[in-house]
């Protein structure tokens, strides 16, 4: 498991195009704050090309997210199998 460029437009896609929504809404929250908005999009975008910190656990390691929120996971298909 790792995070690309397209996990960043998948996610903006979803929230500004009427995309195709993320199975696991916990992992495409990637400031871990509880919410999908752009600024989850800009945080991989960092990640990816600036060298900013890690994204939040669990990363790339299927493993319960140890935050509480209302976000769910319907499905990550790398840990399935």
């Amino acid at each position: 498991m790792r995070a690309d460029l397209s996990d960043a437009i998948a996610l903006l896609r979803y929230l500004f195009e009427r995309g195709i929504a993320p199975s696991c809404e916990k992992a495409a929250d990637a400031n871990d704050d509880g919410k999908l908005n752009i600024t989850d999009a800009v945080r991989i975008l960092l990640y990816l090309f600036a060298g900013r910190a890690p994204l939040p656990e669990p990363l790339f390691r299927c493993a319960r997210d140890p935050t509480e929120d209302r976000l769910g996971c319907e499905a990550f298909a790398p840990c399935e199998g």
